[in-house]
Order: structure tokens, then C-alpha cells, then sequence
């Protein structure tokens, strides 16, 4: 399976310029714990970074102003990015090796598509086991003769 089908495409961007109190602000306006500092070429945005609320919250205790701090200062730059096509593997892969919960999705052309998270995986990790483990209850049942009328049977 594609990291395309699984990931969220309405990832929340943000500028390098801008503040830790717009970020901050940015992040509980739309419910998220990353922002993907981007720029922008051609109408389209490109990673250049990341920043969490993790970022935000260590630097709270390092200067007397930090709301005034600027994203481009804590971000972590060039962040690690994987490609809509690429599998979910490799997605679970890279987050291992790099130590991050969270890859921005690009494009071919490298532009933002979206960004996909270790949660985001999980979801889909679990959600297949609990399949996995009804079809070992209906295998039992098939094996007993016990049939099981499908939803389209049922239905008059």
C-alpha cells in the first residue's frame, strides 16, 4: 500500500519568518502537532522543514521572549521526506531510522503532497490485524459447516 492512500493531504505549512506564537497559534487552530515550514516556487511549496509542538515546548525555558523566536531558528531543516509512491514499509522504515513520527509527503517534483505520521500507520497496522484475526474466527466456522450469510443475502 502507498503512503498516497493513507496519508493526510491537508498538511498545515508554515514560513520560516514567521514567529513560535504563530506557530503555536497555527498548530491549535487546525488541531496538529507538526507544521511543515515550507517554501514557495512556482505556486507550489516545498519542504525545508519541520517544526513540532516538542520544538516549541523545549524552547519555552531558553529566552525571555520565546514567542518572539523565530520558526527558522528551532526547525529541524531539511527534513527527511518520502515520496506519495513509496510504501508503507518504507515509510516505517525511514521514522526508525531517523528517530521522527512524522514525514512530509512530496511530489515527484519534490513539492508538498501531504505528510503522514507514525499514528497514521498504526491506524492501518491494527485496523488489518483485527481483520486478520475474523478471518481466522470464519475459517473455524467455514470448517464446522457453519455458514455466515453475507450483508447483500441478508438484506430483502
Amino acid at each position: 500500500m502507498s503512503i498516497k492512500e493513507i496519508c493526510q493531504t491537508d498538511a498545515v505549512s508554515i514560513s520560516k519568518d514567521s514567529t513560535l506564537k504563530q506557530a503555536a497559534q497555527k498548530m491549535s487552530d487546525f488541531h496538529v502537532g507538526s507544521l511543515i515550514v515550507t517554501n514557495v516556487y512556482n505556486n507550489k511549496e516545498f519542504p525545508s522543514g519541520i517544526i513540532t509542538d516538542r520544538d516549541i515546548a523545549l524552547c519555552m525555558s531558553s529566552s525571555e521572549k520565546p514567542q518572539d523566536i523565530k520558526v527558522e531558528l528551532i526547525m529541524q531543516s531539511y527534513p527527511v521526506t518520502i515520496k506519495y509512491t513509496d510504501g508503507i514499509y518504507v515509510a516505517a522504515k525511514i521514522m526508525l531510522e531517523n528517530a521522527v513520527k512524522r514525514l512530509p509527503v512530496v511530489n515527484d517534483d519534490g513539492s508538498l503532497y501531504g505528510i503522514v505520521s507514525a499514528d497514521d500507520i498504526l491506524s492501518l497496522v491494527g485496523e488489518e490485524t483485527y481483520n486478520l484475526t475474523r478471518l481466522t474466527g470464519s475459517q473455524i466456522l467455514k470448517e464446522r459447516g457453519v455458514r455466515m450469510p453475507t450483508k447483500e443475502y441478508l438484506q430483502i
